[in-house]
């Protein structure tokens, strides 16, 4: 990749924290060592288009970027990279906003009505969701590790085998780039399954909403109970009553305990356990 594409995306990165729809919440001091990589002009768009999404996300956890957006924004960086350079941050801001003019998640962002993505401390997603680490049964699995994977590497740090995947996060060997609905969960194959704030927050959220994303939910929430081993346990919060009263006694063991009791709300974490 020339070096003008890499003082682009470079300066692009510097000064995106400017624009009314970003915001320096994320720190990429990587940068430099993978643009230096990049061959060509089309994996510089590749790069410029992960990092947009990942900021989108950010600001807004819920939102969801089409296939289509997503070339459309691919496409639109490598067009711009390829062409007159002039205005670079006014043309991918007003171009963002045409190919996401009917995301609504996208326009939250805008209205500065973003959801963003909070990082708990591991310590804290532990007490919450009331594990003890040292009665933890490995290998474990963190559904929407978040991007920094911290309760991940502080599970490994005290030897536990733990792996994690979430859809903004720099790949290590026990950490992967990926999306819940999608992911291979296995069958048999896991001693504790955790997500804390995560699949059980949008899959409450999608059981509200007109549509059947909640059927995919509910068909994932499935796979991820299967892949436990028998004895394995699935931690998570929010609680999922409208589906949990359902499960089959036989096959499950339901416990759960009140994080959030007040007039206005009312939420728990819960444990099932797989027979």
């Amino acid at each position: 990749m020339d070096n003008l594409n890499t003082n682009i995306i470079k300066d692009f990165f510097n000064t995106i924290k400017d624009i009314n729809i970003f915001e320096d919440k994320i720190n990429y001091n990587y940068l430099d060592e993978k643009i230096t990589r990049l061959p060509d002009e089309r994996k510089s768009a590749l790069l410029l288009t992960t990092m947009i999404t990942d900021y989108l996300s950010l600001r807004n956890q819920y939102i969801i970027i089409s296939d289509n957006e997503l070339g459309e924004i691919f496409n639109l960086t490598k067009q711009i990279l390829k062409g007159d350079k002039t205005f670079f941050l006014n043309k991918v801001t007003f171009g963002l906003k045409n190919i996401l003019k009917s995301n609504t998640d996208f326009q939250l962002i805008l209205d500065n009505k973003e959801i963003p993505c909070y990082q708990y401390s591991p310590t804290k997603q532990l007490e919450i969701l009331g594990i003890d680490p040292q009665r933890i049964v490995s290998p474990v699995l963190d559904i929407g590790c978040g991007q920094g994977g911290h309760l991940v590497k502080f599970l490994r740090t005290i030897g536990i085998d733990t792996r994690g995947f979430d859809r903004i996060v720099e790949d290590y060997d026990f950490i992967a780039r990926g999306d819940w609905l999608h992911f291979d969960y296995g069958f048999d194959k896991w001693g504790t399954i955790i997500s804390h704030l995560g699949f059980s927050n949008h899959f409450t959220r999608y059981n509200m909403k007109k549509g059947d994303e909640h059927l995919r939910y509910a068909e994932v929430y499935m796979k991820i109970l299967n892949s436990l081993k028998n004895g394995g346990t699935f931690f998570y919060a929010p609680g999922l009553e409208f589906i949990e009263k359902i499960l089959p006694s036989d096959k499950f063991v339901i416990d759960s305990h009140i994080i959030i009791d007040s007039d206005y709300q009312k939420s728990t974490a819960v444990k099932i356990t797989r027979k």
